[in-house]
C-alpha cells in the first residue's frame, strides 16, 4: 500500500500540481498514519493523502477553499470517531510546519473521520 501512496504523491508532484515541500509532507504523513492506522483501508487512505496535498498545496499558494456546511460539520462532530481523527488532525497539522486555515483542518478530520470509521 505504501508504495502506491508515494506513486500516487508523486505523480501530482510530476504534473507540477504540488510542490516539493507539500510531497515531502505528504509522504511523511504516509509513513504517520500507516504506523498509526496499520488497518487503513488503501483507497480511503488515498483518498486523504490526495485532498490533503491539494489542500496544503492551496494554503501555500495562500488560496482559500469554500467552507464546509456547518450542517454537514455539526454532523461529523457527532462521530465517534471524531475525537481520534481530531487528535491525529492536530498531529498531522503540528508536523506540516505551516499554519492550516479552519476550512482546511475541517476537511482533513472530515477525511480521517471517513478512514477510521
Amino acid at each position: 500500500m505504501r508504495a502506491q501512496l508515494m506513486e500516487r504523491i508523486a505523480i501530482l508532484r510530476n504534473a507540477d500540481m504540488i510542490s516539493a515541500f507539500v510531497a515531502g509532507f505528504c509522504q511523511e504523513t504516509v509513513d504517520y498514519l500507516l504506523q498509526a492506522k496499520p488497518d487503513a483501508e488503501e483507497e480511503r487512505l488515498a483518498m486523504l493523502i490526495t485532498h490533503l496535498a491539494m489542500g496544503t498545496q492551496r494554503l501555500v499558494d495562500h488560496k482559500d477553499e469554500n467552507p464546509i456546511d456547518q450542517g454537514i460539520l455539526e454532523a461529523i462532530k457527532k462521530e465517534p470517531q471524531f475525537p481520534e481523527a481530531e487528535l491525529l488532525a492536530d498531529t498531522i497539522i503540528d508536523r506540516s510546519g505551516i499554519p492550516f486555515s479552519q476550512t482546511e483542518t475541517d476537511f482533513l478530520i472530515i477525511h480521517l473521520c471517513n478512514l477510521l470509521s
